[in-house]
């Protein structure tokens, strides 16, 4: 799963910013190993992947332009507002 991961990254092209949002305990839960394997391959294979470069939200928004949000959804699954 992790390479199939890495692959997806490397189709994005030169130039994305992909993020990966890792949710807390729920997902890990369908996973090996409570998720470990999963993310040392991920995270190994990134490392390894000379097309691919990890960076921390404020680096990836560094090398961005900023623009202006015309609408914005909320992203909670409980209530789907704001509050």
């Amino acid at each position: 799963m992790a390479g199939a991961l890495i692959r997806r990254i490397r189709e994005c092209g030169d130039g994305a910013h992909v993020t990966i949002a890792l949710d807390g305990e729920n997902p890990w839960d369908y996973y090996a190993n409570s998720g470990r394997d999963f993310l040392r391959y991920l995270y190994d294979g990134i490392q390894r992947d000379a097309q691919i470069e990890a960076v921390t939200l404020s680096e990836a928004a560094d090398r961005l332009p900023a623009e202006s949000l015309q609408w914005l959804a909320p992203g909670s699954w409980a209530n789907a507002n704001f509050y």
